[in-house]
């Protein structure tokens, strides 16, 4: 179970590494307001999907940063 999750975990942090990596080398004056919009869509849809990981994760009895 725990090399299920931490795959999950570990895939999440890939796609939103890749997410920082496109805000970052964005051209401001060059941008259409769709691929704005995209990206957005894209963000938004990833800290969902975090926080239903979150939600799923809280019946059990260990957590991150506990010992």
């Amino acid at each position: 179970m725990f090399q299920t999750v931490f795959g999950q975990i570990m895939t999440l942090l890939i796609a939103l590494l890749a997410l920082a990596r496109k805000f970052i080398i964005l051209d401001i004056h060059e941008i259409t307001p769709g691929y704005l919009l995209g990206l957005a869509a894209i963000t938004l849809a990833l800290g969902v999907t975090h926080w239903l990981m979150r939600e799923r994760g809280e019946d059990d009895d260990w957590r991150p940063g506990q010992e």
